[in-house]
């Protein structure tokens, strides 16, 4: 069960970008560093299923209390949408290019662990 409490700092951006129209996200974008970006990106990939009370809880935080009230869904495809409606396609394209070579290695970090047996 998803805790706001628990949540690190990109975490709760990449939540509340969810949340946002592509406007007040571009905004953001611009006062960010790329650096950042790549941190909340891949958080937002890697969210999955937010519910509601979290996105509100994000939302309050962040004193846009009128923004949504229902679940969301932080994955890479959703990732990749913003990326493309809010950064320059060369940017949006190497972020997404590293969110996507990130999660193949860990994939396959994982499976490699694992007996042959099991496999």
């Amino acid at each position: 069960m998803m805790q706001f409490e628990k949540l690190t700092g990109p975490q709760r951006v990449a939540i509340l970008m969810l949340a946002l129209s592509k406007d007040d996200c571009v905004d953001i974008f611009d006062e960010l560093e790329e650096k950042e970006i790549r941190s909340i990106s891949t958080a937002m990939s890697n969210l999955g299923p937010i519910p509601s009370y979290i996105v509100e809880a994000v939302c309050n935080a962040f004193n846009k209390p009128d923004i949504r009230d229902y679940d969301l869904l932080g994955d890479v495809s959703n990732t990749e949408r913003i990326l493309r409606r809010i950064l320059p396609e060369p940017k949006a394209e190497k972020i997404i290019d590293e969110i996507r070579s990130s999660i193949s290695t860990t994939i396959w970090g994982k499976l490699d662990v694992i007996s042959e047996d099991v496999l």
